[in-house]
């Protein structure tokens, strides 16, 4: 059984369950355009273009131009009544991750416990499985009110009458022995989707601090003119017959593509693509003078240089200098108004700030529990949980390598945390076969093609920057035009 993390956007629906159960009874049978059911998802109040892949995923519905009834929707719609339908609602809830109803019934029989204290313990190192962002788990906790799996007791909960059914599993469920067989649920299949205009109305957009934590996904600047050598041609082409119809190719058409690379990257010298911490000035002295401290100054610098896109490196740079010589950071991270602001300070990079002092607030221990770590996975989970929740997401690949930089984290597995996962990189990972689908909603799915990342660049090194080079080196696209000439193993060459 799998642990999914990513449950259904709410929107403003005033009963989501019920909002879910009628657009599921509302699918046709033979399927029905992708804008109609969007616009019956708007008349629910469940459409958000950013966040709707959650919904899918949650009901195993393949996204693309039909939208058609998945096992989960077509149980839905199949059930006589009401309680019916919430009863296989309810048994979704369960087969899409047993470990957190498991951890969160196990929580309120010790004692009453309010939905943040089992948040908090959620996102603590004493929870086995895969943790989970705020918003995901209030969308999870939503749910199971409604359908009645939990029950609210003043600020408390406890199970409810349909939790009841699940009391007995889940007191027979052995955690190793579910950790040992655990699989994630399979990837949906990729169809094309024409991306329709779902923006507002100009007039309607509000300008406020929400627009600059909103989950978009945003890497910084990339050269776009590329003067190195091609790497086609230098080898014998790739046999189609080899990888075509496999959703990842075999581990030894992999490597091809990795020989490749280093080969190439070998012979190149190239100007870096991505921020380091020396950029920015951290080094293994300002951990050493304050953990605490140095890592909100790199989640600040992380959040400048992933979100003042389209500023230069140097004004980026310019604006963290800023802040930082006129001691603004500082006040920000101990709480107190800056009693001046510097002339010239850029109002998106005060705004970030002071978003990161707040979130770094909520964790004051973080650095101190991102040292305890053995396991590189375990660090990325917390920095989610304390720092992501909607806001940082590329950032914390970022983070992960500045601290490894700087001699913070020395753990086997950091590699596999350390490349951003951007949607170059996934692109070219997913036409090269290392992953089964470029798209990535969440942490979850951005750690794998992070980790497909620093396989595909083998030794190269910076990987990151060794990827993006041979991407414009090569002239890798969707639908590129040398498609029948390239020597590489990449589903292109299929169509």
């Amino acid at each position: 059984m799998p642990q999914l993390v990513e449950f259904p956007y709410l929107g403003g629906a005033s009963h989501p369950a019920d909002a879910l159960i009628k657009v599921c009874r509302g699918m046709s049978e033979e399927g029905e355009p992708r804008r109609a059911f969007k616009a019956r998802l708007r008349e629910a109040k469940l459409w958000d273009k950013q966040l709707i892949a959650s919904t899918f995923r949650f009901l195993r519905i393949v996204d693309g131009p039909t939208i058609r009834h998945s096992e989960v929707t077509k149980a839905i719609a199949d059930t006589e009544d009401r309680i019916q339908a919430e009863n296989v609602m309810a048994d979704r809830m369960w087969q899409a991750n047993p470990l957190l109803m498991k951890a969160v019934f196990d929580q309120l029989s010790e004692n009453m416990q309010s939905k943040d204290d089992v948040f908090k313990f959620l996102g603590s190192f004493a929870y086995r499985g895969v943790h989970i962002s705020r918003p995901h788990y209030d969308s999870w906790m939503t749910l199971s009110l409604e359908l009645k799996i939990l029950r609210p007791v003043g600020i408390g909960l406890a199970v409810g009458e349909r939790g009841e059914h699940y009391v007995e599993r889940i007191h027979a469920m052995d955690i190793d022995d579910f950790l040992e067989d655990d699989e994630p649920e399979p990837e949906l299949a990729v169809v094309a989707v024409e991306d329709d205009d779902d923006a507002a109305p100009a007039s309607m957009v509000a300008v406020d601090t929400a627009a600059v934590a909103a989950v978009v996904e945003l890497a910084p600047p990339e050269r776009p003119q590329c003067d190195l050598p091609s790497p086609l041609g230098r080898g014998r082409p790739v046999s189609v017959s080899r990888f075509a119809g496999a959703e990842v190719f075999d581990d030894d058409v992999l490597e091809e593509t990795t020989t490749r690379l280093q080969q190439w990257w070998a012979e190149q010298t190239a100007e870096p693509l991505s921020w380091s911490g020396a950029d920015f000035g951290f080094s293994a002295e300002t951990w050493m003078e304050g953990a605490e401290e140095a890592l909100y100054r790199v989640a600040v610098a992380a959040a400048l240089a992933f979100r003042l896109v389209p500023a230069s490196h140097a004004q980026t740079r310019a604006a963290f200098e800023t802040l930082d010589s006129a001691g603004v950071l500082r006040d920000l991270y101990y709480g107190t108004a800056p009693e001046t602001l510097p002339s010239g300070v850029d109002s998106r990079a005060l705004m970030l700030a002071s978003l990161v002092a707040r979130r770094c607030a909520e964790s004051p221990d973080l650095a101190m529990n991102l040292e305890k770590q053995a396991k590189a996975a375990d660090v990325f989970a917390a920095l989610e949980t304390a720092l992501g929740r909607g806001f940082f997401r590329m950032e914390l690949f970022w983070i992960m390598a500045v601290l490894e930089e700087i001699g913070a984290l020395r753990l086997s597995d950091l590699a596999d945390y350390t490349v951003m996962p951007t949607r170059t990189v996934r692109d070219a990972l997913f036409r090269w076969g290392f992953i089964a689908s470029p798209y990535a909603h969440d942490a979850a799915g951005l750690t794998r093609a992070a980790a497909a990342a620093t396989r595909a660049a083998g030794q190269a090194r910076p990987p990151g920057d060794a990827l993006s080079w041979f991407v414009m080196a090569a002239g890798c696209a969707y639908d590129c035009a040398h498609r029948k000439q390239c020597d590489l193993p990449c589903r292109e060459r299929t169509e």
